[in-house]
């Protein structure tokens, strides 16, 4: 069944097609002879009254029809369309349909499930997939999808537990990342056997104080390393660090924007060469210290 799209007036709703083309610097005879479009109707003066007919949307269409076609919004304007790019054969084109925002709900659903992993990579990042689909997808074979679904801020807790013993530890980190994760999701990473994952809990300045203070013991120093640097790490966490054995650790530290008073006058008799000069640097040093420490280094 042959889809058209007829552009009535400057005003009309599906006129908007006609401005769309013209920003991408495409005009309207051009997209009518591309990919087997025909034109039937005309341009009227001033009020671009246009019809452009494709035989059948399903085939062939275009890629460069597509990418204005899935570039543009306008859901009233685009959903019927945008179903039927969503079952060519091209998944190419399934997967510019499945990014756009103006998809039909039920049609994201049904692409969750398309054997293409580009579709469902972008099923997983359209703004306007449900939190159930989503679900579904954070069970999906492949990791790059579980990682996007891992990542968003609205993805229900039930399926960020799931994903937080995923079997990949870059979907593991992505919950570590993830601002939604509750601090007994977090607890559960901080004992993570990956070190990014751990390290990730680490470095997020809404960690709690006592996962902070349990990772600032870890046995890699990278974990170390990002506590020392989190502007959320409790003092006392910090004023421990300064005498950690890693020199990248105490370094972090110094250059820590909330690192305490008594962490950076420790850090000024540090015996490792322009770390000292490091800890004066820091904003937090109190004048009167710095002074002390230029007069008698």
């Amino acid at each position: 069944m042959d889809t058209c799209i007829i552009v009535r007036s400057v005003d009309g709703p599906i006129c908007r097609l006609t401005k769309w083309f013209q920003a991408c610097g495409v005009l309207l005879s051009q997209v009518a002879a591309a990919g087997g479009l025909i034109p039937c109707g005309q341009v009227w003066g001033g009020d671009c009254r246009v019809s452009v007919r494709a035989p059948d949307w399903s085939h062939g269409v275009h890629p460069g029809y597509v990418e204005i076609l899935a570039a543009a919004g306008g859901a009233k304007t685009l959903s019927a369309v945008l179903e039927s790019l969503s079952r060519n054969s091209d998944s190419v084109v399934r997967a510019r349909a499945a990014g756009n925002l103006s998809i039909p709900l039920r049609t994201l659903g049904r692409l969750a499930d398309d054997p293409a992993v580009d579709v469902r990579r972008e099923v997983a990042k359209n703004e306007s997939t449900t939190p159930e689909t989503l679900g579904r997808l954070a069970e999906d074979s492949a990791t790059v999808v579980r990682q996007l679904v891992a990542e968003r801020g609205d993805t229900r807790l039930s399926s960020l537990e799931r994903l937080a013993g995923d079997r990949t530890p870059s979907v593991r980190q992505a919950v570590a990342w993830n601002q939604a994760a509750p601090p007994g999701l977090l607890g559960r990473l901080a004992g993570d056997t990956e070190m990014e994952v751990r390290r990730a809990v680490g470095a997020r300045r809404t960690s709690p104080p006592e996962l902070l203070e349990l990772l600032s013991a870890d046995k890699h120093p990278d974990v170390r390393r990002a506590v020392a640097q989190n502007p959320g790490a409790p003092a006392g966490v910090l004023v421990q660090l300064t005498s950690d054995g890693n020199m990248n650790v105490r370094w972090n530290v110094a250059e820590n924007p909330s690192a305490p008073t008594e962490a950076l006058g420790l850090l000024l008799c540090d015996e490792v060469s322009g770390l000292a000069a490091a800890a004066a640097s820091n904003p937090n040093l109190p004048a009167a210290v710095l002074a002390m420490w230029q007069l008698v280094r």
